[in-house]
């Protein structure tokens, strides 16, 4: 298992401030199979990845790539919306796209 993917679990986990034993009772699994993801030992299976995605309200990017791109998507419109507000009130023309 990527090393990265262990790393982010354990990151994702202690965000929410779960110990292994609560988090791998919400997720139906054992402690020592957390344990053994997050020491890349062993690799959660599709299904157990995505319900991790739902028990931290994130996409499977962020587990696996340690990004959370619905984040940044809504980054990117709200600076957007920001820009687009200033140009108005200091009559800046707005960026072309």
């Amino acid at each position: 298992m990527s090393k990265n993917l262990a790393d982010n679990i354990v990151t994702l986990r202690k965000k929410h401030g779960l110990s292994q034993e609560q988090f791998a009772e919400k997720i139906s699994v054992s402690r020592q199979t957390v344990s053994n993801w997050e020491r890349g030992i062993a690799v959660p299976d599709v299904e157990t990845l995505n319900l991790i995605a739902k028990l931290f309200d994130t996409d499977l990017s962020a587990i696996v790539n340690g990004e959370n791109s619905g984040t940044k998507k809504w980054l990117n419109a709200a600076f957007s919306s920001f820009y687009g507000f200033l140009s108005i009130l200091t009559h800046i023309p707005s960026e072309p796209d």
